[in-house]
């Protein structure tokens, strides 16, 4: 979902008004589908040339739930209507967070005018691949604006890269920037401290997670089938084919969780130890074991250990 560029120096300047490109994509979806769907948006500052180029990718359930709880299929939106309505949110938002000045009132209704079709929209087809899904969004936010396999030569002086352009297909453009410049065009994507680059709407918000725990009954009753919740063991061994509760040193199976140490009020709080395996019937203490068991030391402050007991 994008917006006119003569907005994108608007949105550099003033870090409020990135959080309207948020809430507009909510409100948006939600007022196409008529229903309460599952929404991630992640915010893309920049474009391939490392110019400013504010849009956002957003993942959307293919329906929704309606206001009596129930879920509502829906596998067709309007894009004429998203597109006006993507553009009304913006804007009316944007009109309200920026600086109340003569130039942006007129700016905003200029833009009204110009794109009487409302702001473009790239729809994508039904997503069939989760995880490449995920890698797609993992791009945005694990490196920095440019990947150093897009650079080309550096003389010390100026900085060569290359980078595809849509309206070139299969073709590579190159671009030979300052070597500050160059530094200025990665650095100014960097986003604000504890702004949230990806946010979660509608089903997928945490405040939904009731709702949409009955809503997963009632669709797998629907299609005959039991929705199961995987705990983190389960995820562990589908995910990655790895049993965490094996022991790397004698690959002995059934570890337990031994201690877990936390952030809380400044400093590290532990949880767990042997007292707590004890009273959990994880170990039992024998006759031979109480002659020979010392006070337990405290824990140690450590992010997570797994205390095998075969070892």
């Amino acid at each position: 979902m994008t917006i006119a560029s003569e907005l994108w120096p608007k949105l550099e300047e003033n870090e409020a008004s990135r959080q309207v490109l948020f809430e507009a994509a909510d409100a948006t979806l939600k007022e196409v589908m008529k229903c309460n769907p599952g929404i991630v948006v992640t915010l893309h500052p920049y474009g391939k040339d490392l110019k400013v180029n504010y849009h956002v990718h957003v993942l959307l359930t293919e329906g929704g739930m309606d206001e009596q709880g129930r879920w509502q299929a829906q596998s067709y939106i309007s894009y004429e209507k998203l597109r006006l309505v993507w553009q009304y949110e913006v804007l009316t938002r944007l009109r309200g967070v920026l600086p109340a000045t003569a130039a942006n009132k007129a700016l905003i209704d200029q833009l009204f005018v110009k794109y009487p079709k409302g702001f473009y929209v790239n729809g994508e087809p039904k997503v069939k691949d989760g995880k490449g899904v995920g890698r797609y969004i993992g791009r945005y936010l694990r490196h920095p604006a440019i990947a150093d396999s897009r650079i080309v030569a550096y003389d010390g002086e100026e900085v060569l890269f290359v980078y595809k352009d849509r309206k070139k297909p299969y073709l590579h453009c190159k671009q030979r920037l300052p070597v500050l410049d160059f530094i200025h065009g990665v650095v100014r994507h960097i986003p604000p401290k504890q702004f949230k680059m990806v946010r979660y709407y509608g089903l997928y918000a945490p405040r939904k997670k009731a709702a949409v725990k009955q809503l997963m009954a009632q669709i797998g009753s629907m299609l005959g089938r039991k929705v199961r919740h995987l705990r983190w063991h389960a995820r562990r061994l589908r995910d990655f084919h790895q049993d965490p509760l094996t022991c790397p040193r004698c690959h002995a199976s059934g570890m337990v969780l031994f201690s877990l140490s936390v952030p809380w009020g400044g400093q590290m709080l532990t949880l767990g130890g042997w007292d707590w395996l004890f009273a959990r019937g994880d170990l039992i203490e024998t006759s031979e074991s109480q002659e020979m068991h010392s006070p337990p030391p405290k824990p140690v402050p450590v992010q997570l250990s797994l205390f095998p007991l075969a070892c």
